[in-house]
């Protein structure tokens, strides 16, 4: 098929404008036209991916999203001539992620053959946003498209998410708008924002004309929903083994449902075993930055065991941890650890047989297979160091593919625990969307120095120094977090490989992911090794002795090509953690990127003490506390100053404000914020029960999951009631439900 490729894009001195084709890399000269018109010709198949370069003797510019021909599969087409547009990072692209697809699920139409006909206009929207009650049309000043009357206009056909298409007779000049209208009754629902549009063409007689980059001017409120953070770990019910896990996710799922949230998040699951207490608490420091934790399984789930006295003592272990308040993380492990093997060896020729599981181990080998060499190595060597590994302290493929084969019986045992985690994640992640509920990850901004990823590829970082924050409102000497920093131009040359297999490992489980430290994909806190305060780091890069500004240009570069390939590799919907020190510029990169920002009532920023929800940009996630700070309760007990403060500025009481923060105060707070502009307001699920003086914890200090300012803090939180008692707690779950309902959420 003859394809006329035609956009209008206005370029620089000494800039030309490239058409190249995504599947050879084939790059093809446009001409240019008056008033910046660009176009080239070309012979073109159906399943054509192309997208448009800027070049001025280098690459310049590059589209981050392209285009395709899927949808031009007419049999009588001979040519057609696209008028296309410039595909740029917009906002509306989050509403392209996978949490609108579950929220917002369609049918979707058998492809239509003749959508794209010859001597006719088709026409493509660009509409991610239009819920699945609703369709798409068009009205217009002449007969094909209502004469302007709603009832008759011509439905646009969802085809090709998030493209509606409709086929036109050759008008000359159309004048027309799009209107969104009930998908049953075509009743008009509401006519798009804006004048009306006006579009002049012509072409030959033969060929079809495919209009494109048409962006539909959404008039509809806009959505937004309400959940709870809560570390996995922390959740309680009385079948678990002393902490939460894959097995609990149902549970917290249903509380959800009750009160009408749709959206859990989690801090890392990733392994971060280690035989070191504290390190393998401490979920952002990952020995692997794709498996699993082994923590997190439900042992009785994955296999029958023969020896029933064996169960039972397993029972009785399980029952001793489960009964106190913080979490054993060696107890626990060690029983799971045991409860597996000794499924393991009960049902080992099964496994070995089962489909599922070789697919598994197949299909994950490229990480399943360093990881579980490495596991066998830290476990024989009694230590992660791998510098102390002898023979295999640095990483040969052939050398590690000898040793698994030397090692099948423990190698297939880590295939089958990691296995198993998955199936169980993936079973919860079922039950999630089943009730409507999305699942909202976190992505670490590093990985262990002693980690597998480092054991694997160190080129890719640098470990001349570690990662760490300046001094700011979480700690005034600065923090150390002891990771190696990355060595982005190898990241860079290697087209960001690894970071985009970690979040497309992550999404087969996560509709949103929270991105730790997003400040650090423009620029990393750098601090000498054997330094333990963060005071005397530096920002890496940086370019000495010039102008702030210079480095400021520097870093939002740097921010729009890491979180760019980051962006394009995935569906979920990514939420920045942007709070600390932000360099200029970076807010408006995660606009542009379609990255959520967070917002925090209580951090000051920009000079205020606090800050108002509704000031919240649309493109956020509103909460009340993190799992660094202080939950709303002790933040209110061990700052009463600026409690006092927030009572008067804030919450606009001219009274003395309470020693505490009663369930009433806690509850306006949490009003407050569910009335932002937030798309997402997202709670620990401390604050939500500080509302209710029956179900709150007696000690709120309790509740702080991390203080980054204690080098031994233990990540042991876990919630003081189990799921089961408020699953039950029927007037507390209606009082959320209300408030959620009255905000509109």
């Amino acid at each position: 098929m003859r394809a006329i490729f035609t956009i209008n894009y206005v370029t620089q001195w000494g800039e030309n404008l490239f058409l190249v084709s995504d599947s050879d890399g084939a790059s093809h000269a446009m001409t240019f036209h008056d008033n910046f018109y660009w176009s080239c010709e070309l012979e073109a198949g159906d399943d054509f991916v192309y997208h448009y370069e800027v070049n001025a003797g280098v690459r310049v510019r590059i589209e981050p999203f392209g285009h395709n021909l899927s949808f031009c599969r007419s049999n009588t087409l001979d040519e057609v001539t696209l008028l296309d547009s410039w595909q740029d990072y917009e906002s509306d692209n989050i509403f392209c992620t996978s949490p609108f697809q579950i929220m917002f699920p369609r049918k979707r139409p058998r492809r239509v053959d003749k959508c794209v006909m010859p001597s006719h206009v088709t026409l493509r929207v660009k509409a991610p946003a239009i819920p699945p009650e609703y369709a798409l049309s068009i009205t217009g000043g002449s007969l094909q498209l209502g004469n302007w009357q709603p009832q008759k206009a011509a439905r646009l056909i969802p085809a090709d998410f998030p493209y509606w298409t409709v086929c036109l007779q050759p008008e000359g000049v159309y004048e027309f708008k799009f209107i969104v209208v009930d998908r049953e009754s075509g009743e008009l629902v509401a006519w798009e924002e804006g004048d009306n549009r006006e579009l002049a063409v012509t072409f030959p007689h033969n060929s079809a004309l495919v209009v494109t980059g048409l962006k539909f001017r959404n008039p509809l409120s806009k959505w937004k929903c309400a959940g709870t953070a809560v570390p996995l770990f922390a959740l309680r019910t009385a079948s678990d083994f002393g902490v939460g896990d894959f097995a609990d996710i149902p549970k917290i799922v249903d509380w959800a449902t009750r009160t009408g949230q749709h959206i859990i998040q989690f801090l890392p699951l990733n392994d971060t075993t280690s035989l070191d207490s504290y390190h393998m608490s401490h979920p952002y420091n990952p020995v692997s930055a794709f498996a699993l934790h082994p923590i997190y399984v439900r042992p009785p789930k994955a296999g029958v065991l023969i020896d029933k006295k064996l169960m039972a003592r397993f029972t009785q272990r399980a029952m001793h941890l489960n009964s106190m308040k913080s979490i054993d993380y060696g107890g626990v492990l060690r029983l799971k650890i045991d409860y597996m093997r000794a499924i393991y060896e009960d049902n080992i020729q099964a496994i070995l047989k089962d489909v599922a599981f070789c697919d598994f181990v197949a299909a994950n080998a490229s990480w399943l297979r360093p990881y579980a060499a490495f596991c066998i190595l830290r476990d024989s060597n009694e230590t992660q160091c791998f510098e102390h590994w002898g023979t295999y302290s640095v990483y040969d493929e052939d050398k590690v593919s000898a040793f698994l084969e030397a090692q099948t019986h423990e190698a297939n045992f880590v295939f089958f625990y990691q296995y198993t985690l998955h199936k169980q994640l993936a079973e919860a992640v079922r039950y999630a969307h089943e009730h409507n509920v999305l699942l909202k990850g976190d992505l670490p901004i590093g990985v262990s120095p002693h980690s597998v990823d480092v054991w694997c590829a160190p080129a890719m970082f640098d470990m001349s120094r570690q990662a760490g924050a300046p001094p700011d409102y979480f700690s005034q000497h600065g923090q150390v977090w002891g990771f190696p920093l990355y060595d982005w131009k190898a990241m860079e040359q290697d087209g960001y490989s690894w970071f985009k297999a970690r979040v497309r490992n992550m999404a087969q489980y996560f509709d949103c992911c929270r991105l730790d430290h997003v400040m650090g994909y423009f620029r990393m806190w750098a601090v000498p090794l054997g330094q333990s305060e963060g005071a005397c780091g530096h920002y890496v890069p940086c370019i000495p002795d010039v102008p702030i500004e210079v480095n400021e240009l520097l870093w939002k570069q740097n921010g729009l090509n890491h979180l760019g390939a980051i962006v394009k590799a995935t569906s979920m919907l990514l939420c920045g953690e942007n709070i600390g020190t932000v360099p200029a510029g970076a807010d408006d990169v995660l606009k542009q990127l379609g990255v959520l920002s967070l917002e925090i009532q209580q951090l000051p920023r920009d000079g205020y003490p606090f800050r108002w929800p509704d000031t919240f940009p649309y493109m956020s996630v509103c909460s009340t506390s993190n799992h660094d700070m202080n939950v709303l309760r002790s933040w209110w007990k061990h700052d009463y100053t600026a409690a006092q403060q927030f009572y008067d500025l804030v919450l606009h009481h001219d009274l003395t404000a309470p020693d505490e923060a009663t369930p009433d105060m806690c509850e306006e707070i949490l009003a407050q914020n569910l009335g932002s502009s937030s798309m997402l307001a997202i709670f620990p699920i401390q604050d939500w029960l500080s509302i209710d003086a029956d179900l709150r914890n007696p000690d709120p200090d309790s509740e702080r999951v991390n203080n980054p300012m204690s080098v031994d803090n233990r990540w042991d939180y876990r919630m003081h009631i189990p799921l089961e008692t408020l699953v039950a707690a029927a007037e507390f779950n209606k009082r959320v439900r209300m408030l959620i309902a009255q905000s509109g959420r």
